[in-house]
This record gives structure tokens, sequence and C-alpha cells, in this order.
């Protein structure tokens, strides 16, 4: 097994005892990964895409389980960018 793909399942397993402690339910359907695509890659990362796309309508869930900001990206302006972006969007949903 591929040492990404090891960190991609760490990750979700982290985010899946996270979640209930909290009291939050995880669909599987909001599971965003780019397993294998760089996080530098801001445009070419179709789970990232995907979660963007499923932004733009009224987000479905309240909450995003980073394991970390870096997780989200590499460049931090961007990176900073997109979570105001995100802090923002499921703000509104609260």
């Amino acid at each position: 097994m591929r040492d990404d793909a090891c960190s991609v399942e760490r990750q979700q397993a982290r985010a899946l005892v996270f979640a209930p402690r909290r009291g939050w339910i995880v669909d599987d359907q909001h599971v965003y990964e780019n397993d294998g695509v760089s996080d530098a890659e801001f445009e070419r990362r179709p789970g990232f895409q995907r979660l963007k796309e499923t932004l733009k309508r009224k987000p479905p869930f309240q909450y995003l389980i980073p394991m970390d900001e870096s997780r989200l990206g590499r460049e931090s302006i961007e990176t900073a960018h997109v979570l105001k972006q995100l802090s923002l969007t499921l703000r509104r949903t609260a």
C-alpha cells in the first residue's frame, strides 16, 4: 500500500472518530478526498472541486473536518482564501 494512500485512510479514520465525539454524523457522500494528487494543485483535485461545487448550493453540512489546514492546500495565500470562503459559507448554514 502506498504511503499517501495510508495517509488518506488515516485522515478519514481520525475524522470518523472525531465527528461522533462531537455528536456529528458523517455522510459518506460528503467525504472529499484527493488521493494521489498533490495538495499544491487546487484546480486538478477532483475531491476539492466536488467540495466547491457542493458549497455553491446550500451546503448539506455544517462542519468540514480536515485533519490539518495543510490538507486543504499547500500554498498559504490560496489556502487562507479557501479557509475564509469555507468559514463564511458554512457559517450561513448554522
